[in-house]
């Protein structure tokens, strides 16, 4: 009785453990980009969290009119005073506005928008730059007595005052 394994045998189970090991490859491989893509949403959705939480308690707590202007890109620039204040209990101006490479920022000042425009943003100390979201397509928002609304990219929250 022979207690080897012909040639044949072997060759055989090699190429089925190549095999295996190809679709354990490529099993693994797409394991990894459905991660990254579900590590990506995850942090979008973050994002989107986090700027509808600071709208909601911005716009909530405003005190008065929200003012909404366009900019020369037809981005929206809201302005408004407010309660819920981040880096300053005595700063109660909130400006929403996009700048520069299309980012989205929201300005926290002792004095209003218009007095910030002319004194020509050359004081540290009246005001604080919060940078909320790069790579900008669209800031729209409109308001109505009851509620005011925002798009952001292809996200739309709506605040209910």
């Amino acid at each position: 009785m022979k207690k080897a394994f012909t040639l044949l045998e072997v060759t055989i189970s090699i190429t089925i453990l190549t095999i295996m090991m190809l679709f354990l490859y490529k099993v693994l491989d797409q394991t990894k980009i459905s991660n990254n893509k579900l590590t990506n949403k995850q942090n979008e959705l973050l994002v989107e969290n986090r700027l509808n939480k600071i709208f909601t308690e911005d716009i909530l707590e405003s005190i008065g009119k929200v003012t909404i202007t366009q900019d020369k890109n037809e981005n929206s620039i809201v302005t408004f005073k407010t309660k819920n204040t981040y880096h300053n209990p005595f700063f109660k101006y909130v400006i929403y506005l996009v700048g520069q490479n299309n980012t989205l920022f929201r300005i926290e000042s002792n004095i209003s928008f218009e007095k910030l425009k002319e004194s020509n943003f050359d004081n540290d100390n009246l005001f604080f730059v919060d940078e909320l979201k790069k790579e900008l397509d669209l800031f729209k928002a409109y308001s109505d007595k009851d509620e005011v609304m925002l798009i952001i990219n292809k996200n739309f929250f709506k605040i209910s005052l």
